[in-house]
């Protein structure tokens, strides 16, 4: 079964929308202070999820409220890891979804994935939510981390260079905006097969994630709770 998680906290304790949410949700990914929560939002939402009978990650994110942990941001390795501590030690739950652009380029930067392994193994963390087929969960794998392959349900893929990428928010079709569009995207990362402008892309996915602050989020996570 495609497990739904959500990211949680990133608008503050108590949000009604999130609230509502994680009673729809398999998993929680909560904000740990890098893009958006403090230890207030993280407390409230850890005790809403184990009300909820709900798992929870930790989500890490380049320390940048500013930009919402969505652009790149020059850091050093140190300084980097360093956020990533502090983060996890408000949340250290075992398990790591990481945000934003560092979602993307602890996947596939080739000179960040190994820096992002060594921390996951020092922090003991046991599950990471990431992309399937990328390279940090090539390598996670190889470390024995347990890799939970991420689809997502109301953003657009697009290939390239026969790979499965997001399209960039901001371009046209970055976000699907109906309810039937997201819940057809979910129906086809169940059976680990997206179509790509008509080009089928077969892969596994084990969760697929609802952002909080989509429009659609809600009436979304409400229509896939009938399903599953």
């Amino acid at each position: 079964m495609l497990k739904i998680n959500c990211d949680i906290g990133e608008r503050g304790r108590a949000h009604p929308v999130d609230d509502k949410l994680m009673a729809l949700i398999d998993i929680a990914n909560i904000a740990c202070s890098g893009h958006a929560g403090d230890t207030s939002s993280i407390n409230y939402y850890v005790d809403l999820a184990q009300r909820n009978d709900v798992l929870i990650t930790s989500h890490l994110s380049y320390p940048d409220r500013e930009n919402f942990g969505r652009k790149k941001i020059a850091l050093t390795d140190s300084a980097l890891i360093h956020s990533l501590d502090q983060q996890y030690q408000l949340l250290p739950s075992g398990k790591v979804k990481f945000h934003g652009a560092l979602y993307h380029e602890s996947s596939h930067n080739p000179q960040l994935v190994p820096l992002i392994v060594k921390w996951l193994l020092a922090n003991e963390v046991k599950v990471i939510i990431a992309p399937p087929q990328s390279l940090l969960a090539q390598q996670a794998t190889v470390q024995g981390i347990v890799v939970w392959h991420e689809g997502f349900i109301e953003r657009g893929y697009r290939l390239i260079d026969g790979h499965l990428d997001l399209i960039p928010r901001g371009m046209s079709g970055a976000e699907l905006t109906s309810i039937s569009a997201a819940v057809n995207q979910f129906e086809q990362l169940r059976t680990g097969c997206l179509l790509i402008n008509n080009q089928p892309v077969t892969t596994r996915f084990d969760t697929a994630c609802i952002h909080s602050d989509s429009e659609i989020a809600l009436e979304l996570a409400q229509a896939l709770k009938k399903r599953c």
